[in-house]
């Protein structure tokens, strides 16, 4: 059995002390002290006293270095000994361990939450995102970055998240705060999949935040108001553009956001139908809407009016962009029609309140709004569904329509 230990006769060996270790003086030339299974301190000349590792594997005689005294004690020094002893006993090289730890934490130390977060917003543009999701994804950013951008996305934990979530939430905002956790949610999960952080964060804070009131649109579902809101939007001295958009909400009833998005490829005059594509919808399924004649009228004069080649309520402003979905809310105010009583989305329930009064087959008025069923029983997803029927309800809703504007039209304002 060997006599010596790194070079040390076993008789000579002393493990080393706190005391012996800062009472060791530089010398003419380097020494060194032994400590024991490896560990030795390098006295340099200059007065640097370093950690060293000694060790054999696969037959050869390697040395690492462990930092110096003393920023790095005789105990710490001792403890990453022993770490990385049990590294060589698994056969792992503790050199190259250490190289792929010093590579990760730098790696984590540029992985901040915010490039993690524009590379997530960047992957979904990729993938061909709508324009309005990758806005609203930086607008929830805006209340994530100020706090957590500059932080290693390894380092921040889920109360840090939550904390920041709670301040938005105290200001009101209880909506906005649940979609930024998603968000956040979704942006580990990315960093995640690529071996950047190790869990998602804000899983176990789901159910910390306050769930949001929810709030039917505000609708006119009285028929002779009705006809007088219809009646002011046909007199609307602003862009003709809006007056044309809001006059195909109440007939058509779809999300405001699908018509200021839409784009004339979808739209087939001669065959009366609107083909919205699943990428364009809430429930991201195809949607067919049947045209009666007076939308496809109003359709036409849109087609004269454009701003823009491609979309059919192309801002006037931004070229290839669609209006501001602030344009259509803004015209009803103007009209005395304010958020309590109306908004654009109100006309669906509009729709779908008069309509079902008027005895209208309840799955032709939901296959309309593009809702979906959820009775999986009733089959798999069919955009032409009904369609034949909801043709005809359309038509004949529109027909009232203009009943109740000539009504108006003739009756005294009040």
């Amino acid at each position: 059995m060997c006599g010596y230990i790194c070079g040390y006769e076993r008789s000579a060996f002393m493990p080393l002390t706190d005391l012996a270790v800062k009472a060791f003086k530089p010398a003419d030339k380097p020494y060194k002290k032994a400590d024991g299974r490896g560990l030795t301190l390098l006295v340099k000349p200059g007065g640097q006293k370093l950690w060293r590792l000694r060790y054999r594997l696969h037959g050869k005689e390697k040395m690492l270095g462990l930092g110096s005294y003393p920023d790095v004690s005789l105990s710490e020094a001792r403890a990453e000994r022993d770490r990385l002893r049990k590294l060589i006993a698994q056969n792992r090289d503790p050199s190259l361990v250490r190289r792929v730890e010093r590579l990760e934490a730098r790696q984590s130390s540029e992985d901040t939450f915010a490039k993690l977060a524009e590379e997530f917003v960047q992957k979904r543009e990729a993938e061909g995102a709508a324009w309005r999701t990758i806005k609203k994804h930086r607008t929830l950013l805006t209340v994530l970055l100020p706090e957590l951008g500059a932080l290693p996305i390894r380092e921040i934990n889920s109360l840090q998240l939550l904390a920041v979530l709670k301040k938005v939430e105290k200001s009101g905002r209880v909506t906005m705060a649940r979609e930024a956790r998603a968000l956040a949610s979704r942006i580990y999960q990315f960093a995640v999949s690529q071996g950047r952080a190790a869990t998602d964060i804000s899983e176990p804070i789901k159910g910390a935040l306050r769930s949001p009131v929810v709030k039917g649109h505000p609708g006119i579902t009285d028929p002779d108001r009705l006809g007088r809101l219809l009646v002011d939007i046909e007199v609307y001295q602003g862009d003709r553009v809006t007056r044309n958009c809001l006059l195909l909400l109440a007939r058509l009833f779809v999300r405001p956001g699908e018509l200021r998005e839409a784009r004339w490829e979808e739209i087939d005059l001669k065959a009366a139908v609107w083909r919205i594509p699943a990428s364009r919808t809430k429930l991201r399924r195809e949607h067919i809407v049947p045209l009666p004649a007076q939308a496809i009228a109003l359709f036409e004069e849109l087609y004269e009016l454009r701003a823009d080649d491609a979309l059919v309520a192309g801002s006037s402003r931004k070229p290839g962009q669609p209006m501001s979905d602030m344009t259509f809310n803004k015209a009803l105010r103007s009209l005395g029609y304010y958020k309590e009583v109306h908004v654009s989305h109100g006309f669906r329930t509009t729709a779908s309140t008069l309509l079902n009064e008027q005895g209208y087959n309840s799955d032709w008025i939901e296959r309309q709004l593009a809702h979906v069923e959820s009775n999986k029983v009733r089959g798999a997803y069919n955009a032409a569904e009904y369609l034949e029927g909801r043709t005809r309800m359309v038509a004949e809703w529109n027909d009232y329509l203009d009943g109740l504007m000539k009504t108006a039209r003739s009756a005294p304002r009040s």
